[in-house]
């Protein structure tokens, strides 16, 4: 008689496959995480250069008619 492969899952093989998406979400965690540091240095880095955009300061005189009916 002789042996065949293996048909289904052992309790090995389903071990196996847990750690692995174990490991497969870590990695997509830390590379979530690394991300989003790239896309706050980014932030950091365009608040530093467009943040400092005060207005042009420009002196306006209107000038104004006081008791104009009298």
């Amino acid at each position: 008689m002789t042996t065949g492969p293996r048909r289904g899952f052992g309790h090995e093989d389903i071990d196996k496959i847990r750690k692995r998406d174990d490991d497969r979400g870590m990695g997509r965690i830390f590379k979530a995480l690394i991300y989003l540091a790239i896309l706050a240095a980014l932030g950091l880095v365009g608040f530093a250069y467009f943040g400092d955009m005060a207005p042009r300061r420009i002196p306006v005189s209107v000038p104004v008619m006081l008791n104009a009916g009298e």
